[in-house]
Parts: C-alpha cells; sequence; structure tokens
C-alpha cells in the first residue's frame, strides 16, 4: 500500500520497544509507558482524533475505516489487515465476520474480481469459517497473537495461493459489553507482543464505539424507512382497498343486469323446446336454438370479462390442493367431445407410462379443469376437418413440475399473431371466421396459471397446429380430494321424482324471472309454485304455507336475501325449510355469504333448465321427512 510507511520513525519506536519472540515472558504494561517516545503516543492520539472526527462529521462508514486501516497498518508496521463487523446468520445462529474494509491481497483474477465488487458494493466479503486465527478470536472474545501461524493448531490454513502469513494479531471490538467486530492485522517484521495490543486498547475501544455507532444508526435508518413505507403499505391498502371494493361492488352489479335478461331469453328459449305438450315445428325449432346459442355466447363473454375482472383485482378466490390430473383430463374431454365430433376432429389421450407416473398437482380443481376445457375447446374450433387433438402430461421431476400439453395440428398461428395472443379481446382475425369466441379465454388461462403457481405458454405455426403447455406445481402427496360434482354439470338427471305434491316457494321481485322460474317449475307435476315479489311478501308467504322448498333471489326490492334468510331462522316451523338462493349474483362473495348464511345451495341466472330441476329434487329428496308431515296439511 502507499501509506504504509506513512509513520516511519513511530512504527520503528514501537517495534524496538515491543518485539519480542512468542517464548519470551510479556512485559508489564509500564515498559511501554516509560519507554515508547511521546511522539509514539501523539501519532496514536492523532489516529483515535481523526477517526472520531471523521464519524462526528458523518462521513460514511468505509470513508472512516478505511483511512484507518491504512494508518493503523502504517503506525504498527504490518503488510495487511482488515476491519469487521461480527454478524449472526439467521438462518442457523452462527457467528461470522462481515469485512468493513480490507487490504487488497487478491492472488489471481477470481479474487481481483471479488475485492472490486466489495469496493464497489456490489457484494460483502465474508469470513463464516470459525476453525481459523480470525475465528479464534471471536470465540475466546480476547486478542489473538500468532508469530508462527503455519505451525499454529488454531490457523486452520490458507486458500490455495493466498499471500503469506507470517505473523498475525487478532483484537476484538466491543460496544456496550458486546463484542461487535474484530480488527485483524498480519505480517509485521519481529511479530506481535501483548504488549502492543495493551498499547492499542485505546483505538481499539474508539474503533469499537464507532462501529457499535455506524451499527446504531443503520438499524435506526432501517427502522425510519420501514415507519414511513408501512404509512405510505398502509395509504395504499386503505386506497386498494377501497378501489377493490368499489370494483367488486360494480362487478356485481354488472353481473346482476346482465345476467337478468339473460335469464328470461335463454329460460323460455329452453322451455320452448323441452315442451312435450306443444312441440316446435323444424323451423321454430332451428330458430329457437339460434337464439338459445347466441344467448350462451353472450353468457359466456359476460362471464369471461368477470373473471378477468376479479383476477386482475385479486377477488378471485381459489381453493388449491392436490389434484389428480388425469381425471381433470378426462372430465374436460368429456365436456368437448360432442364439438370434436361435429368437426370430426379426433382427441387422444397420451397419458404417461407406470414408471412415469405423476398424477397429482397442486391446484384449484374447478379452474384447472376450466384452464383445460378452454385450450381442448380452443384446439378443437381451430382445427382442420378431421384434424387431431392429442392431450399428454410428464413429470419434469427436477424441478418438482408436472408439464400439460395440448397439441393441434389446426390452422396454427404466424409469429406476428403469437406475440399479440395474450392481449384480451383481440382474436387475431378469428372474428372475421365463423367461430364464436371472446379473445379472453386464453388470457384468463394464463392467469390462472400463474395464480395457482405455475405458468402457461404456447408455441404454434401457420398451417401446421398449435401446442399449448401448462406448467403447474407438482402435489407430492394425493391428500385429500374433493370431487363434489356441482348440479350444474347434471344435466342427465331425470326431472321426475317420487314425490306427493311440494309446495315450493319462489321469490324475487323481477317480473321476467317470475315468469321463466314459474314455467320451468310447473312444468313438474309434483310440484305446487307459490310466489312471492318482496322480502316482506316472501316472510308472509312462508309463515302461510309453510314451504317445503324455498328458492330465494339475493337483491329484492326491500331486503336482502341474507335478510330474509336470517328470519326464516328466528321461525321454529322454518328454521329447517331448506333455502336456495337463485340469483343473477355469481360473485364468489356473494356465493360464500350466502352458504355461510344457511343456503343449501347457490344457483345462478341465467338457470339451466335441467340442472335447477335437478337441484330442486336433491333438495326435496334431503328433506323428505319434513316434507310428508308438511304436505299434509295440503
Amino acid at each position: 500500500m502507499t501509506r504504509l510507511n506513512r509513520f516511519p520513525p513511530v512504527a520503528e519506536a514501537v517495534r524496538a520497544c515491543t518485539t519480542r519472540s512468542s517464548g519470551a515472558p510479556p512485559r508489564r504494561h509500564m515498559s511501554i509507558v516509560t519507554t515508547l517516545t511521546d511522539d509514539a503516543y501523539r501519532r496514536l492520539g492523532a489516529i483515535i482524533a481523526q477517526v472520531q472526527s471523521r464519524y462526528i462529521l458523518r462521513a460514511p462508514p468505509r470513508e472512516v475505516f478505511e483511512p484507518l486501516l491504512t494508518d493503523l497498518l502504517g503506525f504498527t508496521g504490518s503488510e495487511y489487515g482488515f476491519i469487521a463487523e461480527l454478524l449472526s446468520d439467521p438462518v442457523d445462529n452462527h457467528r461470522f465476520l462481515r469485512i468493513q474494509v480490507l487490504t487488497d491481497i487478491s492472488w489471481d483474477g477470481p479474487t481481483s474480481r471479488i475485492y472490486a465488487d466489495h469496493l464497489a458494493g456490489k457484494r460483502h466479503v465474508e469470513f463464516h469459517n470459525m476453525e481459523t486465527l480470525f475465528g479464534a478470536a471471536v470465540t475466546s472474545g480476547t486478542t489473538v497473537i500468532s508469530n508462527d501461524p503455519a505451525n499454529d493448531p488454531r490457523s486452520g490454513g490458507r486458500p490455495p495461493g493466498h499471500r503469506p502469513m507470517n505473523s498475525f494479531i487478532g483484537a476484538p471490538l466491543f460496544h456496550g459489553g458486546e463484542m461487535i467486530g474484530m480488527v485483524g492485522m498480519s505480517n509485521r517484521t519481529g511479530g506481535y507482543s501483548s504488549e502492543l495490543a495493551v498499547f492499542l486498547e485505546p483505538l481499539f475501544a474508539s474503533v469499537g464505539s464507532i462501529l457499535g455507532g455506524v451499527r446504531l444508526e443503520a438499524a435506526n435508518r432501517v427502522a425510519e424507512e420501514a415507519l414511513v413505507q408501512n404509512r405510505v403499505a398502509l395509504v395504499a391498502a386503505e386506497a386498494a382497498q377501497k378501489a377493490n371494493a368499489a370494483k367488486t361492488e360494480f362487478l356485481s352489479r354488472m353481473s346482476h343486469e346482465l345476467r337478468t335478461p339473460l335469464n328470461a331469453v335463454l329460460g323460455f328459449a329452453q322451455l320452448l323446446q323441452l315442451d312435450p305438450q306443444k312441440p316446435l315445428s323444424p323451423t321454430q325449432a332451428l330458430r329457437v336454438g339460434h337464439i338459445e346459442r347466441a344467448g350462451n355466447h353472450l353468457l359466456a363473454m359476460i362471464n369471461d370479462v368477470l373473471d378477468l375482472s376479479r383476477i386482475e383485482s385479486g377477488t378471485f378466490p381459489l381453493s388449491i390442493g392436490p389434484v389428480d390430473v388425469r381425471r381433470a383430463v378426462h372430465e374436460a374431454r368429456a365436456l368437448v367431445d360432442v364439438a370434436a365430433s361435429q368437426g370430426s376432429v379426433g382427441l387422444c389421450i397420451d397419458e404417461p407410462t407406470v414408471g412415469e407416473s405423476c398424477s397429482f398437482v397442486r391446484a384449484d380443481r374447478l379452474r384447472l379443469r376450466q384452464i383445460l376445457l378452454n385450450l381442448l375447446s380452443n384446439a378443437v374450433k381451430y382445427n382442420r376437418f378431421g384434424g387431431q387433438v392429442t392431450v399428454r402430461w410428464r413429470c419434469i421431476t427436477a424441478e418438482q413440475r408436472v408439464n400439460i400439453e395440448v397439441n393441434d395440428n389446426g390452422v396454427g398461428i404466424n409469429a406476428e399473431q403469437l406475440s399479440h395472443l395474450f392481449e384480451p379481446f383481440n382474436r387475431l382475425g378469428a372474428e372475421t371466421t365463423p367461430v364464436e369466441g371472446t379473445g379472453i379465454g386464453l388470457v384468463i388461462s394464463r392467469r390462472l396459471a400463474q395464480s395457482m403457481g405455475g405458468e402457461l405458454c404456447v408455441k404454434s405455426e401457420k398451417g401446421v397446429g398449435t401446442t399449448v403447455c401448462l406448467e403447474l406445481p407438482m402435489a407430492l402427496e394425493e391428500g385429500e380430494l374433493s370431487l363434489v360434482t356441482r348440479p350444474a354439470e347434471l344435466g342427465h338427471v331425470e326431472m321426475s321424482g317420487p314425490y306427493a305434491k311440494h309446495t315450493v316457494l319462489y321469490v324475487d321481485d323481477n317480473e321476467m324471472n317470475v315468469e321463466v322460474a314459474v314455467a320451468i317449475l310447473q312444468s313438474r307435476s309434483d310440484l305446487r309454485v307459490v310466489t312471492a315479489r318482496s322480502g316482506r311478501e316472501a316472510i308472509e308467504a312462508a309463515h302461510r304455507e309453510i314451504p317445503d322448498l324455498i328458492l330465494l333471489d339475493m337483491h329484492l326490492g326491500d331486503m336482502t336475501g341474507l335478510e330474509v334468510r336470517r328470519q326464516f331462522s328466528l321461525d321454529a316451523a322454518l328454521a329447517r325449510t331448506p333455502c336456495v338462493a337463485v340469483s343473477a349474483d355469481a360473485m364468489e362473495g356473494t356465493i360464500a355469504d350466502a352458504k355461510r348464511a344457511g343456503f343449501r345451495s347457490y344457483q345462478t341466472k341465467p338457470l339451466h333448465v335441467k340442472s335447477f330441476l335437478a337441484c330442486v329434487d336433491e333438495a326435496l329428496r334431503d328433506f323428505a321427512p319434513k316434507q310428508s308431515s308438511a304436505n299434509d296439511r295440503h
């Protein structure tokens, strides 16, 4: 270093008065006092004053300790050294030294880069091995001197290429009775002595105090920044909470307002198709089919827009657990079999062999099926007549992931179109073709995958086909799988029941909705339908009729469905009567509130006739004992 000989007279005086062999008896501290020149004390005092001044003037830690180390090396005639802070690793609580300043002792390219990064503040140089002379000072909490490191059992060796170490002194630094750091110096001609260590104690004490102050200031800065940030993560959180609440309210209203008219469109279309007494002519059936398909397309678009908005607002609930990939794939395939047959598209499931088996992923079961259904539907819709779709899944064992691929040999897309694939509502020109779609199904699928800790990517070539890769975390254990089928999936359930006449109370403030529901329910000869158009009417009708089942809208003119259900629960005669929510509000929060309030199930409008009647059948079947006694009144 360029400043090693800054104080040559002092260094010589200290060397002359303190040098001794490692086996010589230690000299008394008084010998230094009587032998060292006044200049040595003056220069030591100057070093202490300078380091204190730099700290008082609030210089950065490096600007405090770097000149100090240079002066200390020059004062003692040492070749190289370091000043380090003592820390504890939060993982296993072991202590280690983190270097504040260090002499450049790099000996090759890698160590030169480490030192350069240290100077630039890009990385910390740390000593974690306590089986060394450095570590001996840490573990003992006392000054360690070795004038023959090569044969010292505490040395622990040096890395290959490290600069020779002929002598060493390591002095612990204390602040408030706690060891917080260490000064280490090496290669002083003639070695080090305990007298020199004692002579330097005032300097070490000062450095310990300064290092303690630096640590305290750093902790205060972190605390202050955290306080400021907390005041800001609070203000922002309150604003975000209000924004999310407003968005949720908007989505709830939009869901209700858009689904309500669709309930009439789709409800009456289904009733016309299912009426055995007045069957439609072929032309009428064709036209009603057009109405139903258009209504379902609009409903799908509404559902997609609401799903995307809920995902983006963070209000989309997920129930993560082990999901059987094979079952999810086969369920999704069953839902697209008809469309595939109509387009003469083959569906092939390429299952892994027994040795490659990876049956479960961590996901939300319904959302995984939603993704797979979307991918399979796209692969069928955008395929060619007589094309092929293949689904396969394989383990990525090293990463504990499962990769599910949906491959088709359809029309494909070019590189330019691929770059816009995940833009909402961008159908990449497909809007000019007869193929229906919203342009956001793939966007929703990707965001759902990401929400479940996975990813979705697409590879495609124009005229060759498309491969969509869905990657999800592997589930290490099967766990308990909930495979309950929702009523909306029970389209095959028969619409007849073995019951006597049952009274069903239907409550809705929308006249068109009432007409649709009554028409659906009266298609069954075993049901007697009573209606109410407000919460108050519902309570009066329920006490008068003592119904076997109550179908209750969630947004009435004078009360909410939750409030009406609460009134029923307070009446002994009605407390056990099953209540089913029937609402155009498809928000998960509203559905969850209904379940907590005691609603048996939740049917969303527009109503699917078969699944709606299946839900009615199920509710009446489960409460048959009560129904029998109630029916005696009618």
